[in-house]
């Protein structure tokens, strides 16, 4: 009986180890579980911020070439201006107003007048005729 008895302890023994080291395997599955979800929100974080840093990579990209696009016809125009300096105009230079092109000697000191006097003279002069 004595042996018996021995066995059954020891199965008990037995249980009572098993028993803890699957509390403990729960436990590390649990805390697994845990970090994989924590890594899994910083990945979708992480792509989220990435789309967002995409979208806006190619908002600056498109200002950038609508920048240099500016700067080429800002530059081209400099070029023509140059050119109409060099010719035979030289004496006078162009500039555009409310897209009229305007011709003046380099010398030109300005209106005497204000713009807004020289329209209401101007409109004035229409109203008379």
């Amino acid at each position: 009986m004595k042996a018996s008895s021995d066995m059954n302890k020891s199965m008990a023994d037995t249980n009572m180890k098993l028993k803890l080291e699957l509390g403990n395997l729960r436990s590390d599955h649990d805390k697994l579980v845990r970090q994989h979800e924590g890594a899994a929100r910083e990945r979708t974080e992480l792509t989220n911020k990435l789309t967002e840093t995409s979208i806006r990579l190619r908002e600056r990209e498109t200002e950038l070439k609508q920048a240099q696009a500016r700067l080429t016809d800002a530059q081209e125009s400099l070029a023509t201006t140059r050119s109409v300096a060099d010719t035979d105009l030289s004496p006078f230079f162009f500039f555009n107003l409310n897209s009229r092109v305007c011709q003046f000697p380099y010398n030109y000191k300005g209106p005497s007048l204000t713009v807004r006097t020289m329209r209401r003279s101007a409109s004035a002069t229409r109203r008379a005729s």
